[in-house]
């Protein structure tokens, strides 16, 4: 006898039902199901991670904007208590009146720079809180206890404050509408997220069924092949045991 080349030899695992090549193509079809669906779970964590991250950033940025508005309303109500006690200082110059003043004033210089660590990532709101704070400077450099009436009715006469007032009133409605955005931002983002990590594990869960599904199929398969085998086998034997007995 003779060896064929390798190349033409009848690849038996093909030609038999259950072979070996059967059984590698079904574990690869596992395999492969298997990873698309780690896949889309890795995916829909990956989704969850960065919708979080987000939401853990919008919620701050929020804070710091209600923050911004609690101190934009505390700035506003301690320099119109303080042009009311400078004017009443005007008229009936008591220490215990320009004590109230300087205790305002320094409520306003606090509130002042909390605001201005507040909108630092916002030029706009910086500007105009830089301008606010170059206004009341002026007012200040002119109130002291020795101040004349004049003077000090000139630097906070109700209606000479209202250039105060409207950078405040300004600031605080850009606020307001960059905190409406955001909100409606933050609000889509989390329905977008709803939706992908929904639709991802839903595909998620159709490739597990299906991988269940096949891998139901094949095994079912592998037993109808392997009672062919074992029927064909008894029925070999029996006929090689009547061979023997008829010779």
């Amino acid at each position: 006898s003779f060896l064929l080349p390798s190349c033409f030899k009848l690849p038996t695992s093909r030609i038999l039902p259950g072979g070996r090549d059967m059984i590698w193509t079904t574990e690869r079809k596992i395999m492969l199901t298997f990873i698309a669906a780690l896949g889309v779970l890795c995916a829909v964590a990956a989704t969850s991670v960065v919708s979080t991250l987000r939401t853990v950033a919008d919620a701050g940025w929020v804070e710091r904007t209600h923050r911004s508005l609690e101190a934009l309303d505390r700035l506003d109500n301690a320099v119109t208590q303080m042009g009311s006690m400078a004017r009443a200082y005007a008229y009936d110059p008591r220490p215990a009146t320009f004590s109230d003043y300087e205790r305002q004033q320094a409520d306003a210089l606090s509130a002042y720079q909390e605001l201005q660590g507040l909108v630092r990532e916002s030029p706009v709101q910086g500007e105009r809180l830089e301008e606010f704070g170059k206004r009341l400077d002026k007012r200040i450099a002119v109130t002291s206890a020795s101040a004349g009436t004049a003077a000090l009715m000139a630097a906070w006469q109700r209606e000479d404050m209202k250039d105060l007032r409207d950078i405040l009133a300004q600031m605080e409605g850009t606020a307001r509408a960059m905190l409406r955005d955001r909100d409606a931002e933050a609000a889509a983002s989390s329905r977008r997220t709803v939706a992908i990590v929904l639709g991802a594990a839903s595909v998620a869960v159709v490739v597990v069924c299906a991988a269940t599904t096949m891998i139901g199929r094949e095994r079912k398969r592998r037993r109808e092949v392997e009672e062919e085998l074992r029927r064909a086998r008894q029925a070999a034997e029996a006929a090689s045991s009547g061979k023997s007995a008829f010779v």
